[in-house]
C-alpha cells in the first residue's frame, strides 16, 4: 500500500513535536512494509538538506520543497499533486498550514481516501493565535468533513474535532508514537551535586513558560538549594523570549535560570538522562513528545492538566497538575523534597512506561486497521439494507422515479410476452418483478439485501413470482436457468466485476433470450458533476458504493463480444435541474444520466 504524508514541518526540523512524530510515524509504516512517500515544506531544515528533489530516507522516498511564501506553498502544492495521484491513501498533517486544504481538495478530486491529522491545533488555546485566519480555513474545511478521516492523538482532542467538525466527522483515536532513544546511564542520584530541573519546548506563550518562573520563584525551597531550571528551545516568539528574561531578572533568578537554546541528538538525551525532573506547564498541548522522551532516559515529569497526562499520575511516573504558578510550586517541591529511595522507583517505573506503551511499534497495528478500513470497498449490499423502505416508498412519491418506471414498463410491454421465464437480477424491493407478475410472466427475483427481499415478500400477491436472498455474482445458475429474460436494473454500477454478471446473464438465457439493463451514462454532464460532488462533500451518499458506469458505444461493444446484438436502447433523464437546463442545447449523450438498453442473445 501506497502511503503519501503531507509535512509543514520534517524531520530533521526540530520545530515542535509533530516534525519528529510524523518522521517516527513514516519510518513504523516502512518497517511495517507500506510504500512511504514524504512531501514537506523545508522550515527550519539545516542548511545541508537538500531542496527540490527526492531522496531515500529510513522512513521513505522524502521531498522537502522550498517555498519562499509561507501562506503561498507553490512548490509544495505542485509536488503534492503529481504525489497524490500515485498514493492509495494521503495523509495530510496540519490543519492550518494553507497547503493542506488545497491537498485534501485535490486528494478528493481524484478519489483517494484521506486522513487528516490536526496535531492539536484544535485546541482552544491554539485558536486563539490568528484566530480570524484559522475562522476561514475552518469554514471552508468543514465542508470537507463527510468526506476524510480525521485522526486524533487524544479523547480530548477527539472532543476538540467534532466540536468543530460535528459529531458525524470520522475520527479515530491513536496516539502518537516515538522512535524511543538508547537509555542512557545518569549520572549517580545525588541530591548533593548540582541537580537541575528542565524545560524543553519552543519559547512561545503557549508553553506558559512564565508559569514555570513564576512558581519557582516562588519557591524557598529552590531557592536556597543547589538546583537551577535549564529552559532549552528555539525562540520562535521574540515578544515572549524578552517577557521571559525581564521575569528571571526581576525575580532574581538570574543564577537559577538559564537559557541554552536548541539542544538535539545525544546531547538532548543527556540533558534527559540527568535531569532530575522534567517540566511541561503548557496552557495546551495534543500529545507532548517531551513528556516520553524525559520517561524514556528515567525522568519524571511534571505536566500541566492542560495536556493529555494524566497517566503520570496513574502510572506514578510524574504528576498532572494546574500549571497556575502556586500549583506547580507544590508539585515541583514534591520532587525536591521526595526520599531519595521513592525518587528511585519514580525513575524506573519511567522507564518501563515509556518502553511498554510509546515504543514505535505499539500503534502500527492500529494504523494498519486504520488504513485498511479506507482502502476497502463499502459494500452496496449494506447501503441497500439501509435505504429498503425509502427506495421502494420513492417509486409511489418521486417524480423522477415514476418516470423511470415508465421507461422499464414500456419496454416490457414492447418485448416481453406473457409466460415468459424472467430472473430480476439485483431486484430490489421487487417493483419490476411485481409489475411483470402481474403481466402474466414466471418471475424469479433475487437480491443480497435482506431487507429489500423481507420487502418483496410483504408486498407478494401472486404465486408466478418468487424471491430469493443471493448475492451476485451467482454461485450456480444451474439452479435458475433457462430463461427468457434476464433483468439487470441499477445493478452493473454496483458489482465488482461488471464482465463476470454479464456473462452470467448470458449462460442463464435461451437462444435469443433478452438482456434488458441499464447502465449509469458517463458522459451526463450530470453524473459528471455528481462525481465531483461526492469526491468533495461525499454527497450523493450512493456515490460512495458506485463502480461502473458506461458510455453508449462503449457498452454496446462490450455487449457484443460477449454475445449480444442490440435491439433498442432507451435513455432516461431523471427530473434533475442540470438536465432540464441543459437539455434545449446539448446531445442526448450529456442529457440522459441513465443507458437503459435491450439485448438479444445471439445464437450460432
Amino acid at each position: 500500500m501506497k502511503i503519501l504524508l503531507s509535512a509543514d514541518c520534517f524531520y530533521p526540523a526540530q520545530m515542535g513535536g509533530p516534525s519528529n512524530t510524523i518522521y517516527w510515524h513514516a519510518k513504523a509504516l516502512k518497517q511495517a512494509g507500506y510504500e512511504v512517500t514524504v512531501v514537506a515544506d523545508s522550515q527550519y531544515l539545516p542548511a545541508s538538506v537538500p531542496l527540490g528533489q527526492w531522496i531515500t530516507l529510513d522512513c521513505g522516498q522524502v521531498m522537502y520543497t522550498r517555498n519562499p511564501f509561507f501562506y503561498l506553498p507553490l512548490n509544495h502544492i505542485r509536488q503534492g499533486w503529481m504525489a497524490i495521484r500515485k498514493a492509495d491513501i494521503v495523509h495530510v498533517n496540519s490543519l492550518f498550514y494553507p497547503a493542506s486544504l488545497v491537498w485534501v481538495l485535490m486528494s478528493r478530486l481524484v478519489g483517494k481516501p484521506v486522513v487528516w491529522s490536526p496535531h492539536g491545533e484544535l485546541s482552544p488555546v491554539a485558536l486563539r493565535f490568528r484566530p480570524r485566519l484559522k475562522r476561514v480555513f475552518l469554514t471552508i474545511s468543514k465542508r470537507l468533513r463527510l468526506t476524510v478521516q480525521f485522526h486524533a492523538t487524544s479523547a480530548t482532542e477527539v472532543t476538540h474535532i467534532q466540536q468543530h467538525f460535528g459529531t458525524d466527522a470520522r475520527v479515530s483515536e491513536i496516539r502518537s508514537i516515538m522512535e524511543l532513544p538508547t537509555f542512557l546511564t545518569p549520572k549517580p542520584v545525588d541530591q548533593s551535586a548540582q541537580p537541575y530541573l528542565l524545560f524543553i519546548g519552543r519559547l512561545h506563550p503557549i508553553k506558559a513558560i512564565d508559569r514555570l518562573i513564576s512558581a519557582l520563584g516562588s519557591s524557598r525551597l529552590f531557592r536556597e538549594s543547589q538546583y537551577s531550571l535549564k529552559i532549552a528551545g528555539p525562540e520562535t516568539d521574540k515578544a515572549y523570549t524578552q517577557t521571559l528574561t525581564e521575569l528571571v531578572q526581576t525575580l532574581g533568578l538570574s543564577t537559577k535560570v538559564s537559557f541554552i537554546g536548541q539542544v538535539q541528538g545525544h546531547p538532548k538525551e543527556c540533558l534527559y538522562a540527568n535531569a532530575w525532573l522534567t517540566i511541561l506547564p503548557s496552557h495546551s498541548e495534543n500529545f507532548g513528545n517531551v513528556v516520553i522522551e524525559s520517561l524514556a532516559q528515567g525522568t519524571p515529569v511534571v505536566a500541566s492538566i492542560h495536556t493529555p497526562w494524566q497517566l503520570l499520575e496513574r502510572e506514578r511516573t510524574g504528576s498532572w497538575v494546574s500549571n497556575e504558578p502556586d500549583t506547580l510550586r507544590e508539585a515541583i517541591e514534591t520532587y525536591l523534597r521526595m526520599p531519595l529511595h521513592e525518587y528511585t522507583g519514580y525513575r524506573e517505573r519511567a522507564i518501563r512506561l515509556a518502553q511498554q506503551q510509546f515504543s514505535i511499534a505499539t500503534t502500527t497495528e492500529e494504523w494498519n486497521r486504520l488504513y485498511g478500513q479506507l482502502m476497502h470497498a463499502p459494500t452496496a449490499v449494506d447501503f441497500h439494507n439501509t435505504i429498503a423502505a425509502e427506495f421502494n416508498r420513492k417509486y409511489e412519491s418521486s417524480k423522477a422515479f415514476r418516470e423511470r418506471f415508465q421507461v422499464w414498463t414500456g419496454l416490457f410491454d414492447r418485448y416481453v410476452n406473457p409466460l415468459y421465464h424472467v430472473i430480476d437480477l439485483g431486484c430490489g424491493p421487487g417493483v419490476f418483478s411485481d409489475y411483470l407478475a402481474h403481466k402474466g410472466c414466471i418471475v424469479t427475483g433475487v437480491d443480497g439485501s435482506e431487507a429489500m427481499i423481507e420487502l418483496c415478500q410483504q408486498k407478494k400477491t401472486l404465486a408466478n413470482v418468487q424471491y430469493i436472498l443471493q448475492s451476485l455474482p451467482l454461485t450456480s445458475l444451474v439452479t435458475y436457468a433457462p430463461q427468457d429474460v434476464v433483468l439487470l436494473s441499477s445493478v452493473l454500477e454496483y458489482v465488482d466485476d461488471m464482465k463476470e454478471i454479464l456473462e452470467q446473464a448470458y449462460s442463464l438465457l435461451k437462444p435469443n433470450g433478452l438482456l434488458i439493463v441499464s447502465i449509469p451514462n458517463r458522459t451526463s454532464v450530470y453524473r459528471i458533476i455528481e462525481r465531483l460532488l461526492f469526491r468533495l462533500l461525499k454527497r450523493p451518499g450512493y456515490f460512495a458504493y458506485i463502480r461502473h458506469t458506461a458510455t453508449k458505444a462503449g457498452f454496446n461493444r462490450q455487449l457484443n463480444e460477449l454475445g449480444f446484438e442490440p435491439l433498442e436502447t432507451a435513455y432516461f433523464s431523471g427530473q434533475d435541474p442540470i438536465s432540464r437546463l441543459i437539455k434545449p442545447i446539448a446531445a442526448e449523450r450529456y442529457v440522459n444520466n441513465l443507458l437503459v438498453g435491450v439485448y438479444r442473445k445471439r445464437t450460432g
